[in-house]
């Protein structure tokens, strides 16, 4: 015989087995790639394996990672997006995961001038991260952009129900 006990032991573990496990990927937009006039670094970011960064380029403006972390450090430097390519896309890749990557300009002495931005890569949200800390985020909760799939809480919660009814009887 099934109890009340029981009863809401299964509505649970089936409403646990309902919800999403991951999260789609964001895109961290930089709008303005250019010379910050008090010469400072652009704000440092967040992100994990699969997201992305979208720079708008202009002008003489291009994008190089610097493995260093230094400006005056070219011998390891790549491009990731030449002067007046428009939109540049780089996705963190596992590789990246637990690194800080320096992005700069290379134009004259725009990274000297401050036009770079750091970007620290955890790893997937659904292993563990590389430092032993619980991540609920890695991003800016001011720039929560990270969303569950669509209407996927919702339809847990009918399956949960019908569920529920199904056990009931």
């Amino acid at each position: 015989m099934i109890t009340v006990f029981h009863r809401t032991i299964l509505f649970a573990l089936f409403t646990l087995l309902q919800l999403p496990i991951h999260s789609t990927a964001t895109d961290l937009m930089v709008n303005m790639w250019s010379v910050n006039l008090d010469h400072s670094p652009f704000p440092h970011k967040n992100a994990v394996v699969g997201d992305s960064i979208t720079f708008k380029l202009f002008g003489p403006h291009s994008v190089w990672i610097h493995p260093s972390g230094n400006c005056a450090d070219t011998a390891a430097r790549y491009e990731v997006g030449a002067r007046g390519s428009g939109l540049t896309k780089y996705v963190f890749t596992p590789e990246d995961a637990g690194k800080t990557l320096f992005f700069t300009c290379d134009s004259g002495t725009h990274c000297e001038m401050g036009q770079s931005m750091q970007v620290t890569v955890y790893g997937t949200l659904d292993k563990t991260p590389l430092d032993g800390k619980i991540i609920i985020s890695a991003h800016d909760f001011s720039n929560a952009q990270r969303t569950i799939g669509s209407g996927a809480l919702s339809i847990s919660l009918v399956t949960s129900i019908i569920g529920w009814l199904l056990i009931s009887y």
